[in-house]
């Protein structure tokens, strides 16, 4: 299943069950996220067929504009270390075979999002190889903020956020913080401002 699109919708007029005023916080916001899903049969017996048919549809997420603020603002992808166009640089010299290290480093990363989209509910085989290429060019890119701190390129998804500690066990989100916390908080803040503005009707 990969997603196509990504959106927010903040409801500034909505209120209460009762008909009462909401604060800005607590008007309603919904997520929406367009997806194409691969079609599979199951029979009697729960043996599970792919079939090359597809549908899109949307999945629908109801949250409170604070909860869509703090979740949203603090995500990979609305990080100003996150670089996309680093990784399509990054990734179009690893797609050359006579770049050996690359390559093998490319094809890893390949199986390691195989394994994790097979192991997601509602995964069809059929579509694997599709959906890995379609997250290798929409869904990861390069967190600088990490590769710096690991001193190696180092992936993260969109919806991803920073983690508390490195592979080694050193607080990360802190130190990060206080380094480069600067230019990732005013982003950050842009986001979580924005949505509640929002929610004001504004």
């Amino acid at each position: 299943m990969k997603a196509l699109s990504d959106d927010l919708i903040v409801r500034a007029d909505s209120t209460a069950a009762d008909g009462s005023k909401l604060e800005p916080e607590e008007k309603l916001a919904q997520r929406v996220i367009g997806t194409e899903a691969s079609v599979s049969l199951r029979d009697q017996a729960g043996n599970v067929t792919p079939t090359d048919d597809a549908f899109t549809t949307k999945i629908t997420a109801d949250l409170t504009a604070l909860e869509a603020a703090q979740i949203l603002s603090q995500s990979c992808g609305r990080c100003a270390f996150w670089d996309r166009a680093g990784w399509t640089k990054t990734r179009k010299a690893w797609s050359d075979p006579s770049n050996e290290t690359g390559f093998v480093t490319l094809n890893r990363i390949r199986g390691e999002l195989l394994n994790a989209m097979a192991a997601s509910p509602g995964m069809v085989n059929g579509n694997d190889v599709d959906d890995v290429e379609h997250a290798l060019g929409s869904d990861i890119a390069i967190c600088r903020a990490l590769s710096e701190a690991t001193r190696e390129i180092t992936l993260t998804a969109y919806n991803g956020c920073c983690p508390s500690n490195l592979a080694d066990g050193t607080p990360f989100h802190d130190s990060f913080r206080a380094k480069k916390g600067g230019e990732a908080a005013r982003l950050t803040a842009q986001t979580y401002d924005k949505i509640l503005r929002a929610a004001q009707g504004r």
